[in-house]
């Protein structure tokens, strides 16, 4: 559902700019990540959003997406569901953006059991930009979602750029003395650096 409505979403918009849509390159950004390879993910700042209920689109997506992120912290939190297998098992088929937008969410909101899930997101320009526009968008304009949205563990993070959240991984791992993951923060600041 959520591959076709982004699909669909980013087609329609291409055909109102008064572009040809191509079936082979969709709009979307072409992402790496450890465990799925490399994929494009199709959408836009608003597929990116969907999660949230602050952006443009089919309500029946972010509904859907709402209740899959109340899921996934029932799953972590309450019985002890690993981040790391509720990432791959998110990421196994994905191929559009609202689903990595939902899990960098959720990864921001558990710092405590992300290890360095996050860092091959935040080696990526692109994601800084969506993270960058989705903060906002928070408290302006539209919402279609529940107040128990915002009171999801760790909800005082979705006010949080990724300037923020590595700014806090960084002076976290500094107080624990862990200098075996401010090697792998440096390598990500890096390959950040690279790719721009």
């Amino acid at each position: 559902m959520l591959d076709h409505a982004a699909k669909f979403r980013v087609e329609k918009l291409s055909r109102y700019g008064g572009e040809v849509p191509t079936a082979d390159e969709p709009e979307g950004f072409d992402l790496d990540l450890p465990g799925v390879g490399a994929r494009r993910y199709v959408g836009d700042r608003h597929v990116w959003a969907w999660y949230r209920g602050t952006s443009v689109g089919p309500y029946a997506c972010m509904s859907a997406l709402l209740a899959l992120e109340q899921f996934i912290d029932h799953l972590h939190d309450k019985l002890n569901f690993p981040a790391r297998k509720i990432v791959d098992l998110l990421m196994q088929d994905c191929h559009n953006l609202a689903v990595p937008g939902l899990l960098v969410g959720f990864l921001t909101r558990h710092p405590d059991s992300t290890g360095d899930l996050l860092d091959p997101f935040l080696a990526l320009p692109n994601i800084w930009h969506l993270e960058t526009a989705r903060v906002p968008s928070e408290f302006v304009g539209i919402r279609v979602r529940d107040p128990d949205a915002d009171k999801l563990t760790g909800a005082e993070t979705r006010r949080h750029t990724p300037h923020e959240t590595v700014s806090a991984m960084v002076i976290n791992a500094r107080l624990r003395g862990d200098e075996e993951r401010l090697a792998e923060l440096e390598r990500v600041g890096k390959q950040l650096v690279e790719s721009v």
